[in-house]
């Protein structure tokens, strides 16, 4: 299963689905899920299922909603015990505030400390506020910030709020991930069929791209299988260039 932790402030969102809206598209299903543990009893916490489509491969994206409090006297492994949750068999992070992130700022590093390794970090605003510091240990520290106003990105994107949070997960190296068939036919609609015959089919007939699919694909479950032999920064180096090219293909494809 791929997991995704997400890591909101209780003070700042009274229902997740008010979280929600901002991360993922509206038909992903939530439920409330009772977590018991032996020494802190239960909690309950909101999960849900994300069907991640992309061309290249289908995974399926299992979404942890952990409200988290700032509170003395319960440390974050307390907090995160309650919920019988282990952060180190997360996958990708997803810290989600509406104005003061010093809160999930400090669980970041509490991560860090304890070793979570995750392939994908974000941080989404729900409100787009972003001060100068929130964006220098953002990038210190390997997250992007994801807004919706185009002005408060300090780099130039196409893709904005939901659509970017998606864009991003799309380019993970999931390690339960189905490989789609390139050859696969798929359903087509009418003008789809029209355009396909416009095409000259002598451009048809190169198969680089799918080559290239295949060597993306192998040295993505290599490093999968092998990144442990490495140093988190080398790893971290590694899963960026893949992505990138992961990416570039996805954009090269929306071109056409």
């Amino acid at each position: 299963m791929n997991r995704v932790l997400t890591i909101l402030p209780n003070n700042d969102f009274d229902d997740v689905t008010t979280v929600t809206k901002h991360l993922l598209p509206s038909n992903i299903l939530l439920s409330d899920v009772t977590r018991n543990d032996s020494i802190n009893g239960s909690a309950r916490v909101t999960e849900g299922d994300f069907d991640l489509d992309t061309k290249y491969y289908d995974a399926k994206l299992h979404f942890t909603f952990v409200p988290i409090v700032e509170d003395t006297t319960q440390k974050f492994s307390d907090q995160l015990l309650r919920y019988n949750l282990n952060c180190l068999e997360q996958n990708a992070v997803i810290l989600v505030y509406k104005n003061d992130f010093s809160l999930l700022r400090n669980f970041a590093e509490y991560l860090i400390g304890i070793g979570a390794n995750f392939d994908t970090c974000l941080v989404v605003s729900t409100s787009n506020y972003i001060s100068d510091t929130v964006r220098t240990w953002c990038i210190d520290n390997g997250y992007e910030w994801i807004g919706e106003d185009e002005s408060l990105h300090s780099d130039d994107r196409n893709t904005l709020g939901v659509e970017r949070v998606i864009e991003a997960l799309s380019c993970t190296m999931w390690p339960h991930m189905t490989k789609k068939d390139p050859n696969a036919k798929k359903p087509t609609t009418p003008q789809q069929e029209k355009k396909k015959e416009e095409i000259d089919l002598n451009e048809l007939g190169d198969d680089d791209g799918e080559d290239d699919l295949e060597q993306l694909f192998a040295a993505m479950m290599k490093l999968r299988n092998e990144g442990h032999n490495m140093d988190h920064d080398q790893r971290k180096k590694e899963a960026a260039i893949l992505a990138t090219k992961l990416f570039g293909m996805m954009g090269e494809d929306d071109d056409e």
